[in-house]
């Protein structure tokens, strides 16, 4: 084979340039073209320079069977190398000397990893479980790490408090709070990095991950036994913790246990938080929970569940220690053993970290800098830049907010920015959440007056900003983009909006264009962001809305305009909204808010609550504008009577606008009412001619469709547990429950287990006839007899509360 040694030395150079792969037959243009078309992929390296590799198919091949010293003489064949971390190591591996040394970082053992998948298994290469647990650890404190990058001074006597926190006795959080660069999350930071150390378990868990939240206590305590987890890679019992909880979670019809869009009422089983107190033993369990300003976002249902969460978890792991920290805390709903205010360093380390961070320059001029940002972290480290870069006293710069100081020195740092292209994306540039090479080239370039760009100009452009560490970091997405610093952004983005909303306009726009046709795992989540800061309108909204990344936008409600925090709220459930934003929403935008806020509050039972926020508003004419909602509560409130009439109002209604499928719903809502109350024969009169409107339709033939099948389902098992109830006699109900029968065992069974409510339903009343539904429900609920899931069917219908 005339391409082989190309083959061979491409396969021991992780990518590269043509002229590396060193001498080939005599036509070996032509054949180089065609070994580059055949077998390799154009890429750019890490360091932003477009180079060729070997596609990973023909790598493996090669790798695996030629033999290492063939392999080496290839590498010593090529006339250059790339400098990086898989190159390094592959040529250490094949060389048969150690691959990681003792302080690898993210970067090498990542790179491990990747010669694990190309050579397979191998006793000189790290185990693989081991490895990707330690770089997972590394990749969540490299932010911590970096925080402390410049060194740490101050906070002496905070930091003694939450070392004795944590070592000390069993306590309620404690909590830190801060306005925004205080310094918040470089004392977490600290306090990590002390209590790794010491030999303690950690878990860093940001409320800015908004599932955290949304998914209650079972989404923490899983996040808190998978940071365990990397920390005791080879111990198998935090494996089997997690396994039993997702079993727990699938029994209670959890799907996900991360469930990003469903609060949790019911918390973790307390068998599995005592399983986790012995897998900690007598070891100290640090849990940091930072951004706490997110927890105060949410209705105080939310607070108050996780801080009675926290204090079960504490009494059950007695080595758990757990320290908060944000711009505020929860007005009420989360209990704080300790709350220390951050205010502004002392003058005297507000001096030694200017000088910390080159800041070279007299003592009088450092202290008039220090006295005027009052000790702020966040202005000390721009002002320590603008004086290091420019030479200008930025005292002349300050003005009295805190916001002003820090917005008129970050704009002075923009000025100086070496680069030109990168400083005309920098500023407008903070109106996008992440900066990647292709966001410059395809969003930023045209509003900033750089179009056209290449490919190559857009990865210098992104290596400039990258050097710019006052102005930008690397994203927590871990996947090389770049974000601006959010105290600055938060400060400077109102400000882009209102002097700049030609440009700030068409970078949303461009940016709606990009992420619709991107496949990066973050497209959804950041197209739904420019399509919310542009006031898209809700029908185009709910056309891109999709859970999981929209639920990460909780965390920017405050920058959204009022129509566009009406919407996410109404999306997310437990999001706070300003009650003048609620205010100003019209009819349709209040529903969307109201809705979820009223469900968590029926659902936690504080039923004077949700009436109360169901009735704020009425529709034109009077009428409510969530009847649903209001039938449900005024019968849990014992109003059953009142919510009777209710229903028949609004069906006339519904009836009056030919809407059938409502009519539909509220005469199931009615019969629920009647069911509940003892009325058996006359539930049974309202749902009888609807059962037989859809045994007509399916007899007509055709295909049925999944939401038809699952709504015709609902029907037949409430008339067969209201025939339970009322004893109706065999003649009628053997017929009942063949149809019924027939119907479920035509539905697949991803369709079912779509529909937990329903199926747990089925089993208790066909599931003696139909070992199909019983096993599919046994695999969700873990019930072992058909009798179990009548009792939690009847508890769930609400016979225990009516």
């Amino acid at each position: 084979m005339p391409d082989q040694p190309w083959l061979t030395r491409a396969a021991v150079l992780s990518v590269f340039d043509l002229d590396w792969l060193g001498p080939g037959p005599d036509d070996a243009g032509e054949r180089l073209a065609a070994f580059l078309a055949a077998n390799c992929e154009r890429v750019v390296d890490a360091g932003g320079t477009p180079r060729w590799r070997l596609r990973d198919d023909e790598r493996l091949r090669v790798l695996r069977g030629t033999p290492r010293e063939e392999l080496l003489a290839a590498l010593g064949e090529t006339s250059g190398r790339p400098d990086e971390p898989v190159q390094r190591l592959m040529e250490r591996y094949l060389r048969g000397t150690p691959v990681l040394q003792d302080d690898a970082g993210t970067a090498e053992l990542a790179a491990a990893l990747q010669l694990q998948r190309w050579f397979g298994p191998d006793p000189a290469l790290p185990a693989a479980a081991e490895a990707q647990s330690l770089l997972e650890w590394r990749q969540l404190l490299a932010p911590l790490r970096r925080l402390l990058a410049a060194g740490f001074l101050g906070r002496a006597d905070l930091v003694e408090a939450l070392s004795r926190h944590v070592t000390g006795a069993p306590a309620a959080p404690f909590v830190v709070e801060g306005v925004g660069g205080s310094g918040k999350s470089t004392v977490l930071a600290r306090l990590v990095e002390q209590s790794i150390a010491a030999g303690h378990l950690v878990c860093y868990a940001g409320l800015d991950r908004s599932w955290l939240l949304d998914g209650g206590s079972w989404s923490l305590f899983d996040e808190l036994a998978r940071q365990v987890a990397l920390q005791l890679p080879v111990d198998g019992r935090i494996a089997g913790l997690r396994a039993r909880l997702r079993e727990a979670a699938g029994r209670r019809g959890y799907t996900d246990i991360a469930s990003r869009g469903s609060q949790r009422i019911e918390r973790v089983p307390e068998e599995l938080m005592a399983r986790l107190g012995e897998i900690v033993g007598d070891r100290r369990l640090l849990l940091v929970l930072d951004t706490l300003e997110e927890l105060a976002r949410r209705d105080e249902y939310v607070a108050r569940e996780l801080s009675a969460f926290l204090a079960v978890l504490q009494a059950l792991v007695p080595g758990l220690r757990v320290v908060a920290a944000g711009r505020a805390r929860p007005r009420s709903g989360f209990g704080a053993g300790r709350v220390w205010p951050l205010t502004g360093l002392s003058r005297k380390d507000s001096v030694m970290l200017l000088r910390m961070l080159g800041a070279d320059t007299g003592a009088e001029l450092l202290t008039r800098i220090a006295r005027l940002t009052r000790g702020n972290p966040l202005s000390l480290h721009l002002a320590a830049d603008v004086l290091r870069r420019t030479g200008t006293d930025p005292t002349r710069l300050i003005a009295l907010g805190e916001g002003d100081i820090q917005g008129q020195l970050y704009s002075r740092l923009l000025e100086h920015v070496r680069d030109r292209r990168a400083r005309a994306v920098a500023h407008p540039g903070l109106v996008v959440r992440r900066i990647t090479p292709d966001v410059i080239r395809a969003v930023l370039a045209g509003p900033c007056g750089l179009a056209p760009l290449t490919a190559e100009d857009a990865a210098q452009i992104f290596r400039a900003l990258e050097r710019e560490a006052t102005l930008c970091e690397p994203s927590s997405d871990g996947d090389g983009a770049l974000v601006h610093r959010p105290d600055v952004r938060a400060i400077m983005l109102a400000a882009i909006a209102r002097d700049r909303p030609a440009a700030a306009r068409s970078i949303h726009e461009a940016a709606v264009d990009y992420y619709a046709h991107s496949a990066e795992p973050v497209a959804r989540r950041e197209e739904l962001y420019h399509r919310l800061m542009l006031a898209r309108p809700a029908r185009e909204l709910d056309g891109r809305w999709e859970e999981p990344a929209g639920a990460e936008l909780a965390a920017v409600l405050d920058e959204l305009p009022p129509g566009s925090q009406v919407y996410v709220a109404g999306r997310i459930g437990g999001l706070r909204l300003d009650p003048d934003v609620r205010a100003r929403a019209d009819d349709e935008q209040w529903e969307r808010t109201a809705r979820p806020a009223a469900v968590a509050m029926i659902e936690r039972r504080q039923y004077d609550q949700a009436l109360a926020l169901i009735t704020e508003r009425r529709g034109g004419d009077g009428r409510s504008l969530l009847p649903d909602l209001e039938i449900e509560v005024l019968e849990r409130l014992g109003h059953k009577a009142a919510a009777l009439r209710l229903c028949e109002r609004e069906r006339r209604r519904a009836s009056a606008l030919g809407d059938d499928a409502r009519v539909r719903d509220l005469i199931v809502q009615q019969a629920r009412i009647l069911e509940r109350g003892g009325r058996f024969d006359e539930a049974w009169d309202l749902l009888e001619p609807l059962a037989a409107l859809d045994r007509a339709a399916r007899a007509r033939g055709g295909p049925i469709e999944p939401g038809t099948r699952t709504r015709d389902l609902v029907l037949l098992t409430s008339l067969l547990r209201i025939a339970r109830h009322a004893a109706r006699p065999k003649p009628v109900v053997d017929p009942l429950r063949a149809e019924t029968v027939a119907l479920a065992e035509d539905a697949p069974a991803r369709e079912l287990s779509g529909h937990p409510s329903l199926l747990r339903d089925l089993a208790a009343e066909v599931g003696v006839l139909s070992p199909r539904i019983f096993n599919l429900a046994s695999i969700m609920f873990r019930l072992e007899t058909v009798d179990e899931y009548v009792q939690v069917t009847e508890e769930a219908q609400g016979y225990d509360q009516f």
